[in-house]
């Protein structure tokens, strides 16, 4: 939890230092010539599952059927949210544009509400943030080797998709995933999960 919170902290410098950039430029690029075309429309699809509207709701079941209690469910919703509020905090103040309309490759007409909030800025990724945040909680309840693996590559697709969508640089993802890592595992000890 304290190495994720680092690490984001100093990703966020480098963000607000601009050194970014080619990294995120050469990674965008990397992954675009690497994830075909044809599988454009199935990752938009995709990436609705890691918007807003879906991932509080699956967050919500989760901890409420880990915990069967209300004011537990409400503090690891309380700091699912704190970090909804990192999130916005960081794309209306850090300078850090979104990528560009020629790398875009987002396939489908429709985007849940949330998806319309545009501050022109991008980092940390929403999606990212909230899948890992996610995986972070689950993880510990998760006991057969199939499903956990499920749950990391479902993760990994997530994360991997934001880039080759367009729709955030590799520091978007990375921020926002350690993020949902640091505030993760913290819902996973405040109240204490019994996996």
């Amino acid at each position: 939890m304290r190495i994720a919170a680092a690490m984001f902290g100093l990703l966020s410098l480098a963000v607000i230092l601009g050194s970014t950039g080619p990294v995120d430029v050469w990674t965008t690029g990397y992954l675009q010539n690497l994830v075909p075309r044809s599988w454009d429309t199935g990752l938009s699809v995709f990436s609705l599952a890691g918007s807003f509207e879906v991932t509080t709701i699956l967050v919500g079941v989760v901890v409420w059927r880990a915990r069967k209690d209300w004011r537990k469910t409400a503090a690891v919703i309380a700091i699912y949210l704190a970090g909804m509020g990192i999130e916005f905090w960081g794309k209306t103040f850090l300078y850090h544009p979104n990528p560009p309309v020629p790398y875009h490759r987002y396939q489908l007409p429709f985007a849940f509400p949330t998806s319309g909030v545009d501050t022109g800025n991008s980092y940390p990724s929403g999606h990212s943030y909230r899948t890992m945040f996610l995986a972070v909680l689950t993880w510990p309840m998760i006991k057969r080797r199939e499903y956990r693996i499920g749950l990391a590559v479902y993760t990994a697709v997530m994360l991997v998709s934001r880039v080759s969508l367009g729709e955030h640089w590799i520091s978007d993802v990375a921020g926002g995933g350690l993020l949902g890592a640091a505030l993760g595992k913290i819902g996973t000890i405040y109240p204490k999960v019994k996996a």
